[in-house]
């Protein structure tokens, strides 16, 4: 079974659908201007209206207790998806964003596409650095500062960044170094799905 995520950025139960019906939803893309990318090796399909402002997205299942394991969400752009996280294992629970080393907060941020090297173990490549800087806390009691996007390096998970791991990484990378040509920051919704 092939999964149909629609709209493209849509974080709901995929529609899942025979693969025959690929080619039509191809063709039906084309001649109405929408957005088609066929993800054959995870089997998913991007269909929707086209974004008139490419806009990136990172969506994460939290739980609302710490777990000892590392929780992988996705980052979407232009209607794919890379494996990616945010947080160290233990710190990534649901509605708690300002405590040390736990996911980046939900929000509307943009990414600065002139990327930069860093050596810090757990980056230890490019960094796109996340704005704004610091991030404050609604109720003022909290802020996070120094946060971005960049690979999820040597240690798994990230001290609030968001780290898109492996290969992944190397693909979106080229993705940024592209879209750099054409403008110089990216708009990024974060959100969080509860798994309780």
């Amino acid at each position: 079974m092939t999964r149909i995520i629609c709209p493209t950025n849509n974080w709901r139960e995929p529609i899942e659908a025979s693969e025959d019906v690929v080619p039509i939803l191809k063709e039906v893309a084309k001649r109405v201007d929408f957005a088609f990318n066929y993800d054959k090796t995870r089997d998913k399909v991007y269909f929707g209206p086209q974004e008139k402002d490419l806009k990136a997205y990172f969506v994460l299942r939290l739980p609302k207790k710490a777990q000892s394991n590392i929780i992988d969400g996705v980052f979407i752009l232009n209607g794919r998806e890379y494996k990616a996280t945010s947080g160290s294992p233990g710190r990534q629970v649901y509605g708690r964003y300002f405590d040390q080393c736990a996911p980046i907060p939900p929000g509307s941020y943009e990414i600065d596409l002139q990327s930069y090297f860093v050596a810090t173990k757990g980056i230890e490549g490019q960094f796109y650095h996340i704005l704004p800087d610091p991030i404050y806390a609604p109720n003022g009691k909290g802020r996070r500062t120094e946060i971005g996007l960049h690979r999820d390096a040597g240690a798994v998970g990230t001290a609030g960044c968001i780290g898109v791991v492996g290969r992944d990484f190397d693909a979106l990378h080229t993705v940024l170094s592209q879209l750099l040509k054409k403008q110089k920051r990216l708009p990024l919704e974060v959100s969080y799905l509860c798994q309780d």
